[in-house]
């Protein structure tokens, strides 16, 4: 580090411009923190139709990156004693269910925290802006079926975090927002986090954009409904980001040394609670659990109308990255710049994951129709020597009236290990799926995503 132009946060921001670019993405702001130091930026504009320049403190959607600070709104009321890990949703709100009655007996705030309820998890409605929003959300839940027997594997589900901002408001009788304020944000000092446009109307925000191609388009609507709050509707920004992070990795101290969350809280968040993948991937209490290279990663995504966002944090390298961006594309950025920055500034080389066509046995097995209810389906074919597969939408976001997103063109979908499968080209490039068996090593689910989709045989 012998001069700027050595220096990793300055080639970082090099390549995260080199990347916009290529990828033809608006704008991103990203930011780096390492033991004391901490490094921002912004790159590109917030809006094609009225441009102005990302800053480093712009704010973007995070979407659901909001679940993490929803899971530490419930793990302070756990140190409170208004909730438990254990308590049932019945205890608190007994009238509620889903379609399953062992999953609407059963269900705790644990299985709510872990992705783990088995219902299904896409479900976006608008309830209105009133106080009881969230509560009616939750007595919609009623439709929603079982993708998987309660407890029996991760399964990504947005509609369980919705619950959990409504058990908040039962617990405490104040509305969900206003705890997140009051135990959450106001300690750590994130005046820029905000739930709502209004609050934000006079500051630098970005707005959503589709790419296609190599042109991008703003999109609408902008915001979620209130009933999303819970499941992903911070806005926030970088430094924003950064700040949380650090509480987070100085277990739960914030800057000026208050106490915002139990250490044992912060622990628990951390440790894995279910698996995802093996033993590499795992969910804590809210967040993702990564093994590489001998250090274990924290994480988390978001995506909402056509923006995106990546908090991760290593506690073993006091190391945090933030990443966010004005396209339905994120992801794919997200990714890359994350790769530089762990080769830059840890000294880990992620591998290139090998890619590879099927054999014939497997990609018969795999072959059928995965429906997500309310959602759309993808149909997955042998054609070729290849295993194609082809999604169709008929449910909209953040609404139910919302028009459904245009349709993917095919893709490919290729073994990275057994049982392991990748999206290997398109938008939806870097997809992870996986096929999960029952104990007689047949196939039982095929999980996309993050998200169990139902089977259904071909036509």
């Amino acid at each position: 580090m012998t001069t700027n132009a050595q220096h990793p946060w300055e080639r970082l921001c090099a390549f995260a411009e080199q990347e916009l670019r290529a990828r033809h993405i608006p704008g991103a702001a990203i930011g780096i923190a390492i033991g004391g130091e901490t490094y921002t930026a912004g790159f590109g504009v917030t809006n094609l139709d009225h441009p102005l320049p990302v800053q480093p403190t712009t704010l973007f959607q995070v979407g659901s990156i909001t679940k993490t600070f929803t899971g530490a709104v419930i793990m302070r009321l756990i140190e409170t004693g208004k909730l438990q890990l254990s308590t049932r949703v019945r205890e608190l709100a007994p009238e509620w269910r889903v379609l399953d009655e062992q999953a609407s007996a059963e269900a705790t705030v644990w299985h709510l925290l872990t992705h783990t309820g088995g219902w299904l998890g896409d479900f976006f409605i608008d309830t209105g802006a009133g106080e009881n929003a969230l509560g009616k959300y939750a007595a919609r839940m009623a439709e929603l079926p079982q993708v998987a027997p309660i407890g029996a594997a991760y399964s990504y589900n947005n509609a369980a975090f919705v619950l959990l901002g409504h058990l908040v408001e039962l617990a405490t009788g104040k509305p969900f927002e206003q705890v997140a304020a009051d135990t959450l944000l106001k300690p750590l000092g994130l005046e820029d986090c905000h739930f709502n446009a209004e609050t934000l109307m006079t500051k630098r925000f970005a707005v959503g954009h589709r790419v296609s191609g190599d042109a991008a388009e703003v999109i609408m609507p902008w915001g979620l409904p209130r009933c999303g709050a819970p499941m992903g509707s911070i806005v926030a920004n970088a430094p924003a980001l950064l700040t949380y992070a650090r509480m987070l990795l100085d277990l739960g101290k914030a800057k000026d040394g208050v106490q915002v969350l139990a250490a044992e809280s912060v622990r628990a968040m951390q440790t894995p609670q279910a698996p995802i993948w093996r033993d590499r991937e795992a969910i804590g209490l809210a967040w993702h659990i990564e093994r590489l290279a001998g250090e274990t990663f924290i994480h988390h995504g978001g995506a909402t109308h056509g923006q995106g966002a990546w908090l991760e944090f290593c506690p073993g390298q006091a190391f945090a990255i933030a990443v966010l961006a004005n396209a339905d594309t994120t992801g794919q950025l997200a990714r890359a710049i994350r790769k530089q920055a762990l080769r830059d500034f840890l000294g880990i080389e992620l591998p290139a994951e090998p890619f590879q066509p099927l054999a014939l046995e497997p990609m018969r097995e795999i072959e059928g129709r995965y429906v997500l209810p309310k959602i759309g389906f993808v149909e997955i074919r042998s054609l070729a020597g290849k295993l194609i597969g082809q999604e169709i939408n008929t449910g909209g976001f953040p609404t139910e009236d919302t028009p459904p997103e245009p349709n993917l063109p095919p893709y490919t979908l290729e073994s990275v290990e057994t049982d392991r499968l990748v999206v290997a080209d398109g938008k939806a490039r870097g997809t992870q799926c996986h096929v999960l068996r029952d104990e007689s090593g047949r196939m039982r689910w095929f999980r996309m995503g993050g998200r169990i989709h139902l089977r259904e045989p071909l036509v």
